[in-house]
């Protein structure tokens, strides 16, 4: 979704701005870019774009923006638990780990027939009919949800709490899928994305999708050597919460930038580069709450610009980005 950036202006949009800014300051590398996003895509259902569009563009290199929300994307049951699909019919490309490795799922056409639930189960009436025909009922019960949850509750008529629990109860009657959830009690324990910044060991499931995104990253240092482009990866600010030490959330002890080091240690075991945004505003003095929408983790029009910098401050770091590598 940060790619996507629906909600900014193209020319606002950070690779758009990075182009600008590369021409003006490093000409010598003529660069040109092309991006491809899509809101809640982890770097696993992205490989599916660099494999249909990217891989004919014959790229130098591939930047493999990564959010807070990724290593949930990476995860088939954990985002069936976010959107109500069968694990096993999936509308997305995915992988899954099994007893003789890690093996590609196909994507089912049909995955809507195999849905947990209906989009619209267990909404009260008025809300559903308010949410599908009144733009401003949608937009001020999205800041509702924000700011007072429980009365968003009673309009609704349930919580994604109360969603996500249901979903899990129904997967885990799945046949081969009774024990996935095993170690993680939500809605008394950390949510989907949340669950990543904890400190220690994770429940299966979380140390899974971890697996996972590894695996993500194993596959597009494949295309790499295959197509000879670089590979590296731009973390965005908001995996970077900062937590003082001893800081509890529902009983878990809270990492300091929890995400950014799990992604770092990924990245680092299989040497790719990483771009720190967050150390750049630091650096530059730069505002987290500047840097994305009021109530909204996704870029502003700032955050953008300050992304596009952090990525030209690596390629003037390293000229080299745009000569093609000679994989063996």
């Amino acid at each position: 979704s940060f790619v996507e950036a629906a909600q900014v202006a193209i020319e606002e949009k950070s690779h758009v701005v990075f182009e600008k800014l590369a021409h003006e300051h490093l000409p010598e590398l003529n660069v040109e870019t092309v991006a491809f996003g899509y809101s809640g895509t982890g770097q696993i259902n992205q490989l599916a774009f660099y494999e249909v569009f990217g891989a004919p563009l014959q790229p130098d290199v591939v930047v493999l923006v990564v959010a807070g929300n990724d290593f949930a994307n990476n995860s088939p049951i954990l985002e069936s638990v976010r959107y109500g699909w069968h694990p096993s019919h999936l509308p997305r490309l995915f992988f899954k780990i099994a007893p003789e490795g890690v093996q590609r799922l196909p994507i089912d056409r049909d995955w809507q027939e195999y849905r947990l639930d209906k989009p619209h189960d267990g909404m009260s009436g008025l809300h559903k009919a308010l949410h599908k025909h009144s733009y401003f009922y949608h937009w001020l019960f999205t800041h509702l949800q924000a700011e007072r949850p429980e009365f968003a509750k009673l309009l609704k008529g349930r919580s994604q709490g109360d969603i996500s629990s249901k979903r899990m109860r129904t997967i885990e009657q799945i046949p081969g899928f009774e024990e996935v959830f095993a170690g993680w009690s939500y809605p008394n324990d950390l949510g989907i994305d949340r669950m990543f910044y904890a400190s220690g060991s994770l429940p299966p499931i979380f140390e899974d999708a971890l697996s996972l995104t590894g695996h993500a990253f194993d596959e597009f240092l494949r295309y790499s050597r295959r197509d000879r482009f670089h590979l590296v990866a731009l973390a965005a600010h908001g995996l970077s919460p900062r937590f003082e030490p001893g800081t509890k959330n529902k009983g878990r002890v809270m990492m300091d930038r929890g995400g950014f080091r799990r992604l770092a240690g990924l990245l680092e075991s299989r040497d790719i580069p990483l771009i720190d945004q967050y150390d750049y505003l630091i650096n530059e003095r730069g505002s987290v709450r500047d840097a994305r929408f009021h109530r909204d983790g996704q870029w502003s029009p700032q955050g953008h610009r300050w992304a596009a910098d952090t990525v030209l401050e690596y390629f003037r770091a390293n000229p080299e980005i745009c000569s093609r590598p000679q994989h063996n």
